[in-house]
């Protein structure tokens, strides 16, 4: 969507752009949330958040808490991503309003943090409002959620000149090196 499509309606080619975008950005918010967790003193070193909300949604639908930790892993890991898809299938609709940018995906992450930690997390009571969390830890997922909107940019186009002629091109997005894939095995904290 350019910035000349203001006057089209979001369409569902739209929508799933941002939903592969905000799954996309799902992997470097998990990153930055492990890694950050790991520098939390230890007495702050609770579960991040998408594991006690993935057990408390399994609580209220009367289903167990697997016994197994590669399988609550793999649970907390696949919520954790639906969600990022899900939240950045709004993105468009931000986007439409403020344009394309780093900066309307940061504050389309930072949207989706208190949205859900100072909105309908709390309010259906799975966790405590963020308000009651140790500042450090507060910190630490509006810095993941920071991160996870700045990498959240599906279908960004830039214009560019071509041999005189003005053309609109996708923004790339860097990919991932490598070495973040070896990290992302180690997600032992979610």
């Amino acid at each position: 969507m350019d910035k000349t499509d203001k006057g089209r309606p979001i369409r569902a080619a739209d929508l799933l752009a941002g939903a592969a975008g905000g799954f996309a950005a799902t992997l470097p918010m998990t990153l930055a949330m492990t890694a950050l967790h790991a520098r939390l003193p230890p007495d702050r070193r609770q579960p991040l958040p998408p594991r006690p909300l993935t057990r408390q949604v399994l609580r209220r639908a009367h289903l167990p808490w697997p016994e197994a930790e590669p399988l609550r892993k793999g649970l907390t890991l696949g919520a954790h991503f639906g969600f990022g898809a899900a939240s950045g299938a709004l993105y468009p609709a931000l986007r439409r309003v403020l344009g394309p940018g780093v900066g309307t995906g940061m504050l389309h992450g930072m949207a989706v943090w208190a949205g859900s930690y100072l909105g309908w997390v709390p309010a259906t009571r799975l966790l405590p409002p963020a308000t009651r969390h140790p500042r450090e830890r507060v910190a630490l997922m509006v810095a993941a959620h920071l991160a996870w909107g700045g990498r959240h940019r599906p279908g960004q186009r830039r214009t560019v000149r071509t041999g005189g002629v003005r053309v609109s091109r996708p923004v790339t997005q860097r990919p991932v090196p490598d070495r973040s894939l070896s990290r992302w095995a180690s997600c032992a904290s979610l």
